[in-house]
This record gives C-alpha cells, sequence and structure tokens, in this order.
C-alpha cells in the first residue's frame, strides 16, 4: 500500500469521526487520532526507508496502544468496506459476456 492510499485512509477515518462527533465523541475522539497517526505514517513513508517506518510504528504503538489498535480496527474496517464495494462494483457492471443460453450469467 503507497502513501497515498494510506493518506485516503486517514482521509476516510477523519470522515468518519466528523459523523461520529455527535452521537459518540469518544469513539470520534479515537477516530481523529487514528486518523492523525495514519495520516502521519503516510508522511513518514515518503520520507523514510522501511526500517525507519517499521522503527516509527513500533514506537508509535508503544506510546499509543490504544490509539494504534483503534486505528487498526478502523483501517481494516475501511478496507475491508472499499474491497467489499469494489467487488459490489465490478459484479454489477460484469466482465464476462453474456450467453442467452445461461440466464444472463457473465462467464
Amino acid at each position: 500500500m503507497g502513501a497515498e492510499q494510506i493518506d485516503n485512509v486517514a482521509r476516510a477515518v477523519d470522515r468518519a469521526a466528523e459523523e461520529l462527533e455527535q452521537s459518540s465523541p469518544q469513539l470520534a475522539r479515537i477516530a481523529r487520532g487514528a486518523a492523525e497517526g495514519t495520516h502521519k505514517f503516510s508522511e513518514t513513508l515518503r520520507d523514510y526507508d522501511m526500517r525507519g517506518v517499521f522503527r516509527e510504528v513500533n514506537d508509535f504503538a508503544r506510546r499509543e496502544p490504544v490509539v494504534f489498535f483503534s486505528g487498526a480496527l478502523l483501517v481494516g474496517v475501511a478496507l475491508s468496506r472499499f474491497l467489499r464495494s469494489s467487488e459490489d462494483e465490478h459484479q454489477m457492471h460484469g466482465t464476462g459476456s453474456v450467453d442467452p443460453h445461461r440466464s444472463g450469467r457473465p462467464q
């Protein structure tokens, strides 16, 4: 996953935090922290070699374990939703030819 994609995830988590602000301010605060950490990670990824990145992630996880694991959970949920919507979009548009003898299913 590239730095730009990670930054996109950070923006998505930040939007989720905005939506949570009214109904659950505490979760919104955790989500904002996760978005900030994810954004910083994307900047780090742009600036460091991989050893430096892993060192930074490790340090952040040690300093802010709740935010780190909450962020990991939110990133996982966001990624699964993205993949699911991409799969649904792919199925909706179809990629194969349609055989009129097989009830319209793509092949």
